[in-house]
Parts: C-alpha cells; sequence; structure tokens
C-alpha cells in the first residue's frame, strides 16, 4: 500500500503545484511533490491504513478479496452513480456558482488529473476515510456500549453510525479546499460540498462494510474514471 500512496502523492503533488505554493512555501516543483508523496505515503496510506487494518480486524470489516458478481456490479453502480452526482453538480451547481463551471473543463480532466483522482480519490482517501476513520468510529462506539462484555458482537447501529460520522468527516475535509478555491463558504457551497462528498461517502462506506474495502476503492476510482469519461466525451 505505501507504494500506491507515494504515487497518489506525487500526482497531486503535480496536478496541485503552483508559482504561489512556491512563493509561499519556498519549495521547488520537485521538492513540493517529495513532500507530498512522503506525506501521503507514510502518514496518510501507512500509518494511518495500518492502525485501520488493525481496527477493521477486530470488528470484523477485514474481507477477502473476491472480484464476483455480487462485489462487482454494487461497486460499477455506485461509479455510475457518482458520476451522476457530478453531471448533477455541473447542471445545477454550475450556473449558480462561476468557480463550479470554470472546473469543468477539459483542462481539468487531463489523464494526469484523472490519475491523480482515481489514484488517491479511489485509494488514498478509502484507506483515510474508511478503512481508518469509519474502523475508529466504529471500534469507539463499540467500545463505549459493549460495558463489560469483552466479547460482544457489533451491532448494526454501531456500523451505520459509524459511517454517517465517517461520511461527514469526509464531506468536511473538503471543505478547505473549498474555500481555498471559492475565496468564501457561503451557505450554497457549503450545501455542494456535503451533498457531493456526503453522499457519496455513505455509498462508499456502505460498500465498505457489507463489501469489503476493495469494493469501496473500486467504486470510488470508477465515479472519477466515469465521470471524466463521460464529461469529455460527451458534455465539454
Amino acid at each position: 500500500m505505501l507504494p500506491v500512496g507515494l504515487l497518489g502523492g506525487a500526482l497531486v503533488g503535480l496536478t496541485t503545484f503552483t508559482d504561489e505554493i512556491a512563493a509561499q512555501a519556498h519549495l521547488s516543483k520537485s521538492a513540493y511533490v517529495l513532500v507530498t508523496a512522503l506525506q501521503t505515503g507514510v502518514l496518510y496510506t501507512g500509518l494511518l491504513g495500518y492502525f485501520g487494518y488493525v481496527l477493521a480486524g477486530k470488528l470484523n470489516l477485514l474481507r477477502r478479496i473476491s472480484w464476483n458478481t455480487s462485489t462487482l456490479l454494487p461497486a460499477v453502480f455506485t461509479g455510475v452513480i457518482g458520476m451522476l452526482f457530478f453531471l448533477f453538480d455541473y447542471a445545477f451547481f454550475g450556473p449558480k456558482i462561476p468557480q463550479v463551471a470554470d472546473s469543468y473543463t477539459k483542462a481539468h480532466y487531463s489523464l494526469l488529473q484523472v490519475l491523480a483522482g482515481v489514484v488517491y480519490g479511489g485509494i488514498i482517501e478509502e484507506v483515510m476515510l474508511r478503512l481508518f476513520m469509519l474502523s475508529l468510529l466504529a471500534f469507539l462506539l463499540w467500545k463505549l456500549t459493549r460495558g463489560r462484555r469483552d466479547a460482544a458482537p457489533v451491532a448494526p447501529w454501531i456500523y451505520v453510525c459509524a459511517n454517517i460520522g465517517a461520511a461527514l468527516l469526509f464531506a468536511a475535509g473538503h471543505l478547505p479546499a473549498s474555500y481555498a478555491l471559492f475565496g468564501e463558504l457561503p451557505a450554497l457551497i457549503v450545501i455542494r460540498c456535503f451533498l457531493m462528498n456526503g453522499v457519496l461517502g455513505l455509498l462508499f462506506g456502505w460498500l465498505y462494510i457489507k463489501k469489503g474495502l476493495p469494493a469501496a476503492m473500486l467504486a470510488h476510482a470508477l465515479t472519477h474514471a466515469i465521470t471524466a469519461v463521460v464529461l469529455v466525451s460527451l458534455v465539454l
């Protein structure tokens, strides 16, 4: 997982580096890419991935990779739903928020940008938000409610609450990027952020709980990939 984290961090560094960042951080492009790669690979993927794996094992959330139709179909279907959310964003929020409309250009869907979204979103964000955060929230709820019963089973409502909490944190985690893009956070932008990321986060979390982390990763990655194909070939 560490090599994938390093790759994802490097791709993010390559796609987000600007002259403004260079001036503020006093870093060259290569240094910035190296820093983001190490931060993403070691901290996000390595450290959080390790603790998430341990927690998931305690909660019976680890699943063997089984690429059969019962796993693939929900993942692909969720990826298509994710694409529809982006089309809704383009059609509904785009006319109301100029910066949203400006983000839907072919330049923003270059091969490098799409690859960064697939690797970082599909793998690294799922490690952070589902494998680690959802598992952590579920573990804490389980600990708080099991009393003195060491072998108490994990109640279904614990997974539901943990999924909601992780989805809200997933959405809230996108607020700084929204602020950087828009320069402010009025109600419409906050609603957009929580609608786009919160609902999709719930779907990815459901897949993680029911089908395992690989299914959630596949769905998240397909969301970015299918969206790029549809937008570039049919819309933009």
